[in-house]
């Protein structure tokens, strides 16, 4: 049986509250994926970079693999690392077919929040510079009109804390076992 506290009830009552549709007609919820991860690939000619951002902890990690004639695509260099707001996460690295850097970071476009790829790369004698968005990061707090999570705890100030997330879809699933009807803000009790 899985239990929460009053005080994380409360929280997510005023989430829903914060949440609620005129008239009574319901909520608008937003349910994070815990645990996402989130894959991307670029290819640019005889450059080829795959990988995986996990949003849990904001980490990026992937490949890069360059085309050589008559040999075909070649794994030159792994990545992983932190990306940071700000800088980002870049990698050089300097080796007999490639030289250069990628850097991944995040950049507020068109309202929302993207992971941008920057390519400086030397590979085969030939030059490859190229930024790129990848693709919007969902549930990042936006700085214009983006989702944005109310009454979330947050253990670092960036976005909502994954315990609350656990909690609010447990809070979800006894809601439904209820009819649709939302228990007290007394400690909430569920079979798992």
């Amino acid at each position: 049986m899985s239990t929460i506290s009053a005080e994380a009830a409360s929280d997510i009552v005023n989430y829903l509250e914060s949440h609620a549709l005129p008239d009574g007609r319901g909520y608008v919820v937003v349910e994070q994926a815990i645990g996402a991860k989130l894959p991307f690939a670029f290819e640019q000619d005889r450059i080829h970079v795959s990988g995986v951002l996990d949003m849990d902890d904001h980490t990026i990690a992937g490949d890069i693999e360059v085309q050589l004639p008559l040999w075909g695509w070649k794994h030159v260099f792994h990545f992983y690392g932190m990306v940071i707001e700000g800088p980002g996460a870049v990698f050089p690295f300097d080796l007999v077919l490639i030289s250069g850097s990628i850097t991944f970071k995040y950049q507020w476009l068109q309202g929302m929040k993207w992971l941008i790829l920057i390519l400086d790369v030397k590979a085969l004698g030939q030059d490859y510079h190229d930024t790129r968005p990848l693709f919007p990061v969902p549930f990042l707090t936006s700085n214009t009109t983006a989702i944005r999570l109310v009454g979330a705890p947050s253990a670092n100030g960036t976005g909502p804390n994954p315990q609350w997330l656990q909690q609010l879809h447990l809070y979800s699933k006894v809601a439904l076992d209820n009819g649709g009807v939302f228990p007290e803000t007394a400690t909430v009790r569920h079979p798992c």
